[in-house]
């Protein structure tokens, strides 16, 4: 995404190429950029051909080449699954991602210079002020996987509070006083970023590291699933198993809508159904302790049994 930003701004055709690997490596960061052309492809005369041509191309290039991926969001999409799903798998649907205040605690240290960033130098930004705006609608109306869109808001706010202090320290640095200014600032930066190395811990407690560890008992054979994006790069760096899991695509056999059916259906037999596609070989399943739903869901199906407080068998 920075580099089309960039590529835009110099009106380079190589944006094609970075817009298309965008889109397959993840379709929806893509969305309000695309959305922001075409607000500025209507203002700009002198951008016009060049915006709408690089869109156009772009989007007919990745629909030839991945069409699949964006019928699986149309299908998901059409199907409401987010209103029709209990509010306990609303986190799932959310993008696991920080919470507001996390975001707001995180880039406070910035954020208020990217703001006035973007009120100053919008009309001269169009591109990424329209793209700054498209982001905070996509995320007002919750769509699927909408807090993924704060690391896009990020490098909204980032690129504003970087073009308005260029601008202010130019002007600051010729008195005293903007240079002590400048200083306590960067210094602040220095301490907030210090603070969160220190305060920063794992994903997942030492408990349940240490259950991960207790897979070297387990058949050489078997494979090892987790049901979160959480403990899938855990599973996959320390069992020296083989991994099923939502993102790793070493055994990747289900596609979305099959793990949708995994994580919440009351069917044991349609669960089943899903885990024999992996053959005869053992499969143990890693749980976490805070996943009420999941767990609630093995308890009630007579083809798992529970090891312990984080691994399941099936049978």
């Amino acid at each position: 995404i920075l580099l089309s930003f960039i590529l835009a701004r110099r009106r380079s055709f190589l944006i094609i190429g970075t817009l298309m690997m965008a889109v397959n490596l993840h379709p929806l960061s893509v969305v309000p950029f695309l959305c922001s052309m075409f607000i500025v492809a209507i203002i700009d005369r002198n951008q016009r051909f060049f915006l709408i041509s690089t869109m156009v191309i772009s989007i007919t290039g990745v629909l030839f080449f991945n069409w699949r991926e964006f019928l699986g969001y149309w299908n998901f999409l059409v199907s409401q699954m987010y209103h029709l799903l209990p509010s306990t798998y609303g986190g799932e649907l959310s993008g696991q991602f920080i919470d507001e205040w996390n975001f707001i605690r995180w880039t406070s240290i910035y954020a208020i210079f990217g703001c006035i960033g973007c009120v100053i130098f919008f009309k001269r930004q169009l591109l990424l002020g329209f793209f700054t705006i498209f982001v905070l609608l996509l995320y007002a109306v919750r769509v699927i996987f909408y807090r993924r869109f704060f690391i896009l808001l990020d490098i909204s706010l980032i690129c504003f509070s970087g073009i308005f202090l260029e601008w202010w320290i130019r002007d600051m640095k010729r008195n005293w006083y903007g240079k002590i200014l400048i200083t306590v600032y960067c210094l602040l930066l220095l301490m907030n970023i210090i603070l969160f190395v220190l305060k920063k811990e794992p994903l997942i407690s030492q408990e349940a590291f240490m259950a991960m560890l207790e897979s070297s008992s387990f058949p050489s054979k078997s494979f090892v699933m987790s049901v979160s994006s959480t403990s899938a790069p855990w599973l996959y760096g320390f069992t020296g198993k083989r991994v099923i899991a939502p993102g790793i695509f070493d055994y990747a056999i289900w596609n979305f809508q099959q793990w949708e059916n995994f994580w919440y259906t009351n069917d044991s037999e349609e669960r089943a159904r899903l885990m024999r596609m992996y053959g005869t070989d053992p499969i143990f399943v890693f749980v976490e302790k805070d996943n009420g739903s999941m767990i609630s869901h093995l308890r009630q199906d007579a083809h798992f049994k529970q090891l312990n407080d984080y691994w399941w068998r099936f049978y």
